[in-house]
C-alpha cells in the first residue's frame, strides 16, 4: 500500500539529520502533526527522547488512580484539537515570512505552557516531578533547514506528548 504522505520522508529525513536525531523519533512527531493526534510516550526514556523538540514540558507527580490517566488522555487529546488550527496557521505565516521566527517560537511556547497550565492544573502547577506532557514543535528546525512545499506534508502543528509510563 502507498502511503499518502511519501513526499513527508524526504523532509523528515532533513529535520532528523539536522537535529541529530532518530528518524523514527522525528516521524512519530511528525504523523502526529500530520493526523492532529497526541504523542502518546510509553516510558521516561521516550520523553527523553523527543525532548529536543519540547517547547514547553509540564511536569507532575505520579499519580495512583488509572481515572486520573484517563482524565489527563482525553485532556491531552482535548489540547490538540485547541491547538492544532492556530499553531498551524501561525506557523504558515512564519514559514512566509509575515512573523519572525524568534517571535512565533516564543509565541508558541506561551501557547503551550498557558495551555499546559490551564489543563492539568489538578496535577500541579507543572513544575514538580517528571515530564508528563511535553508539547513538540518541529518549526524551528523547519525554518532552520528552510523547508519548501510542506503543502504536501503539514507537520507544523503544536504537538501535545503524553508520558504514561515512569521507566
Amino acid at each position: 500500500m502507498k502511503s499518502p504522505f511519501q513526499n513527508c520522508e524526504p523532509i523528515i529525513e532533513e529535520i532528523a539529520r539536522s537535529a541529530d536525531a532518530e528518524f523514527a523519533i522525528v516521524e512519530a512527531v511528525a504523523f502526529a502533526s500530520i493526523f492532529a493526534a497526541p504523542l502518546i510516550l510509553l516510558s521516561q526514556r521516550a520523553a527523553e527522547s523527543v525532548r529536543k523538540f519540547a517547547v514547553y514540558v509540564f511536569r507532575a507527580e505520579i499519580f495512583e488512580h488509572n481515572r486520573e490517566l484517563e482524565f489527563s488522555l482525553r485532556s491531552c487529546d482535548a489540547a490538540m484539537n485547541d491547538i492544532f488550527a492556530k499553531s498551524v496557521h501561525q506557523a504558515q505565516r512564519t514559514l512566509s515570512g509575515e512573523i519572525d521566527i524568534k517571535d512565533a517560537i516564543m509565541s508558541r511556547r506561551t501557547l503551550s505552557k498557558e495551555d499546559g497550565r490551564k489543563r492539568f492544573w489538578r496535577l500541579g502547577d507543572g513544575t514538580q516531578g517528571n515530564p508528563f506532557v511535553l508539547y513538540l514543535d518541529l518549526l524551528r528546525i523547519i525554518a532552520k533547514i528552510k523547508c519548501e512545499n510542506l503543502s504536501d506534508c503539514p507537520i507544523t502543528s503544536i504537538v501535545p506528548a503524553i508520558c504514561i509510563g515512569i521507566s
